[in-house]
Parts: structure tokens; C-alpha cells; sequence
């Protein structure tokens, strides 16, 4: 399954041709992210495993950059997992709870953390050192003078081409010094291109009370997909979610042109679908389909 197979059934499923105004494909293409990321949370089919080295006196700490929630054990902690240490079950607090606390206090093993974010101070720019052309929607951005990180994947980039600027994300990253972008509409790029980057926040988590001794911390969490802005760039969903995942994009859409209830259909589509993948049925992911029924006057 790719971004073709998905995007062209959201035109045949919404009844629009590809020439649509209805719809552009830079929203098209950032509802269909907002899918994948919601088919991974909730399914949790996608897991990894990774550690923190805990230190003695240190609270907070990054989460791998493809964090996008922690793997749910039970169903009580479905929406807001908790996370283990041997026989220690660590337990989520929202970020004005953490504050609440005494943060002074300390123990051996934390009983609480939260979940924030850690925004970069500035924005990279600079030049291209070498041309590269398009190759299925993708392009690759070369900077021998700067040294790119993977935290960078999912920041959003601007390149400045034969005096054009072209928006889009960075889509993977290859070296220190090489990163693959994809704008829309697609562009080359020439040595001596100018961009700006702006990097994806950080997720960052907070232990309560600050730990007082050193340990690693084993951790399960549910990565988020990769950013997916080309056409025929693979994503790796069951065959039978290609209709639902097309689905929850129309629900989307049918928002933008103010038929609620008609779009609502779309995402009951999608929910049946989705359930089959779930662990757990919480509450939380029941929505209400509210049916508009219309008196027949005799």
C-alpha cells in the first residue's frame, strides 16, 4: 500500500475529480498523516522497545524521536500508560499536576512522570552544496557544511528554488550532511539553493519525585509513522484498512464543506474497521453517530 492507492480512493469514496478545488493535495496529504498516526495509537500494531539511563538527581529526560505514546499493558491505562521498572509501576500525571507537587521531594524509584515537549531555540538555514532532481515526489537536500540529526525527520523545511520557495517536511534522514525532503509541488534542487528548517519539538518525559539513584529504565512505546508527502512512498497497513484509512480522510474533508452528519458516516466506516486491530475498546474511541431522521407528512 502507498499514498496513490489510499489518495485515489479519497476521490473515487468523496466523489471529486482530481482536478477538485474541493480539494488540494497538501491537505490531502497532511489528513492522511493524521490517519496513520491515528491507526498506530490506536491499534498499538507498531511497537518498539528502547531505555532511559535513569540518573541520580536528573528529572527529565528525551524520548526517542518517533515517540508517540507508550504500549498499554492493560485497559485501565489504555489512553495513559503506565510504564514499568521491575515490580514498580510508574503512573501518568498531566503537566499542571506535576507542578502541583513539592519537585524537591526524591526516592529511589519515581511513582509518577508526565509528558511535555522541548522546542528548539532557532531554525537551521543554508545553502545547498549539491543538486539533486526529483524522484517520486522526494528530493534530496545535501549540505556539506551542516551536521543534520534524525531528531529533524517531520520538521517542516522551506526551500528557495530559481527564486521560488517551496514548503514541505523532511521526510527521512541519510547522513550528517544529507536529509530527504519532499515539498509540495515537488521541486529540484541546484547547489546553492538556500532553505530553512524548523525542527520538530521534542517529547520529553518528567519523573515525580526525582529520582535519587541510577538505573536503566526499559521502555515500550508506539512509533509514529514516518512522514509520507510522495506518491508512492510504501505505508505498511493491512490491505483491509485501505478503504477505512480513505474513509477517515473524506470525514475530514466533509467537515471543510459543513456536512458534519454526512461525514460522520465515513468515520463510522473507519471505527468499525480500526476495532478489529484494537487491543482494547475503551470509551474514549466510542464516538456517538447522531442519525437525522425526517418526519414524512402524509
Amino acid at each position: 500500500m502507498n499514498a496513490y492507492s489510499i489518495i485515489s480512493k479519497v476521490y473515487t469514496l468523496i466523489n471529486e475529480s482530481s482536478t477538485s478545488t474541493f480539494m488540494d493535495e497538501a491537505t490531502t496529504y497532511e489528513l492522511l498523516n493524521t490517519a496513520l498516526r491515528e491507526f498506530a495509537r490506536r491499534t498499538q500494531l507498531f511497537i518498539k522497545q528502547s531505555s532511559i539511563s535513569i540518573v541520580s538527581g536528573t528529572s527529565s529526560y528525551t524520548l526517542p524521536d518517533d515517540f508517540l505514546k507508550f504500549f498499554a499493558k492493560s485497559e485501565d491505562d489504555y489512553v495513559l500508560p503506565s510504564i514499568y521498572y521491575d515490580n514498580n509501576k510508574i503512573t501518568y500525571i498531566d503537566y499542571s499536576t506535576y507542578m502541583s507537587y513539592d519537585t524537591s521531594e526524591t526516592a529511589d524509584i519515581p511513582t509518577n512522570y508526565t509528558l511535555n515537549f522541548t522546542y528548539p531555540d532557532s531554525i537551521i538555514s543554508g545553502t545547498a552544496t549539491s543538486s539533486a532532481t526529483v524522484s517520486n515526489g522526494e528530493v534530496t537536500l545535501t549540505d556539506t557544511g551542516k551536521t543534520f540529526t534524525q531528531s529533524l525527520v517531520g520538521g517542516t523545511v522551506h526551500v528557495t528554488h530559481s527564486g521560488v520557495t517551496y514548503n514541505g517536511y523532511v521526510i527521512a534522514y541519510n547522513s550528517s550532511t544529507s536529509l530527504t525532503i519532499a515539498t509540495i509541488p515537488s521541486t529540484s534542487i541546484s547547489s546553492g539553493d538556500t532553505y530553512l528548517i524548523s525542527p520538530p519539538p521534542a517529547n520529553t518525559i518528567t519523573f515525580y519525585p526525582e529520582p535519587s539513584s541510577s538505573f536503566t529504565l526499559p521502555i515500550y512505546y508506539i512509533p509514529s509513522f514516518p512522514p509520507v508527502y510522495s506518491t508512492y512512498r510504501p505505508i505498511p497497513l493491512p490491505n483491509d484498512m485501505l478503504i477505512p484509512v480513505a474513509c477517515f480522510i473524506c470525514w475530514l474533508y466533509k467537515y471543510k464543506d459543513r456536512e458534519p452528519a454526512y461525514g460522520d458516516k465515513y468515520f463510522a466506516i473507519y471505527e468499525t474497521a480500526v476495532r478489529k486491530y484494537s487491543p482494547i475498546r475503551h470509551s474514549e474511541y466510542q464516538p456517538t453517530i447522531k442519525w437525522q431522521w425526517k418526519k414524512q407528512w402524509k
